[in-house]
């Protein structure tokens, strides 16, 4: 095969260099129609190229583009690729914080005026009443105050369901549970209902005041057994009119004194069975007594009886 000469060599290089002129001006056409970005630094660029753009020739766009400083750049953001449609970078959030007290003085108003107007005898008068949403805000603390205590009430009255006072009871030293124990045991003798040791739960002596004996509470293993010691209390005190249940069926010293049986009461039962005895002695009723936790009155010799729930139905 025949070696070229220079002048066809030439003219070789020569044609060459036109078919790339051609390929790149076929490149460039297409390269018009979609870009593809290496990096998000290109990205960045091309984005601050086009918003200083903007703001020299003063057109406002419809949504805000945030510009993007030096410090914010990362040199190392991994490469995209993005296609034709138009890109929206998220809003910045802004360092400036506002107060607490701030926020809520714009949103939650304090109060409003409410104004009256009527005319009298020809006259325009006029009333301005400021209302305040604190007062309305302890109105609602107050009535959330009032449903916890009812809850309260409800869950301590449960928890004393079966459970009994008995006041006056002499001490004995030593005195222990088992003591306490022995004492119900007797006076459940003596009132004819036999309380086995067993169905005491719980029993122990409060602390009472100056020269007073403190209260015996018994907590019974059944609502039941609570129920028939009192109903036989009464029945007993029913029967034996001049000689009720006293410590002197105890074999005590001292002075003779009543003993009394009744159930345990919550603090705010207790308040409220109090205020209805003080209520009745100027009133149509005369009974009041208490049942399951629950303050009861009725007039004389009538089996109407009223249940008393809140301080508001006295």
């Amino acid at each position: 095969m025949a070696g070229l000469s220079q002048k066809e060599i030439s003219d070789f290089l020569h044609n060459w260099d036109d078919s790339e002129d051609g390929l790149d001006s076929s490149d460039s056409e297409a390269e018009d129609e979609v870009n593809y970005y290496r990096s998000a630094r290109e990205i960045e660029q091309d984005l601050e190229d086009a918003i200083l753009e903007e703001e020299n020739n003063e057109i406002v766009g419809e949504s805000l583009v945030f510009p993007v400083t030096s410090e914010d750049r990362n040199d190392e953001d991994p490469a995209l690729l993005i296609g034709d449609d138009e890109i929206s970078d998220p809003p910045l959030i802004s360092d400036e914080t506002q107060d607490k007290k701030e926020i809520m003085k714009k949103k939650v108003p304090r109060g409003f005026y409410e104004e009256n107007v009527a005319n009298v005898d020809g006259v325009d008068v006029s009333a301005i009443v400021w209302k305040d949403n604190k007062a309305e805000e302890c109105k609602n603390n107050q009535k959330i105050i009032k449903t916890l205590e009812l809850k309260v009430d409800y869950l301590e009255r449960n928890l004393k369901a079966a459970t009994i006072e008995i006041k006056n009871i002499p001490t004995s030293n030593p005195e222990n549970k088992t003591t306490l124990t022995g004492i119900v045991q007797k006076l459940g003798s003596i009132i004819n209902q036999p309380v086995p040791a067993s169905d005491i739960k719980n029993i122990f002596r409060l602390r009472g005041k100056k020269e007073t004996v403190g209260t015996v509470v018994v907590e019974f293993s059944t609502t039941s057994l609570k129920e028939q010691f009192i109903q036989s209390t009464k029945n007993y005190n029913k029967q034996h009119t001049g000689n009720r249940l006293n410590t002197s069926h105890l074999q005590a010293t001292g002075p003779r004194k009543p003993i009394f049986v009744s159930e345990a009461l919550t603090a705010v039962t207790k308040r409220l069975h109090y205020l209805t005895r003080e209520f009745i002695k100027n009133s149509e009723y005369e009974q009041c007594w208490t049942a399951n936790g629950k303050v009861y009155m009725s007039p004389e010799n009538n089996k109407i009886r009223k249940f008393i729930n809140l301080l508001g139905s006295l």
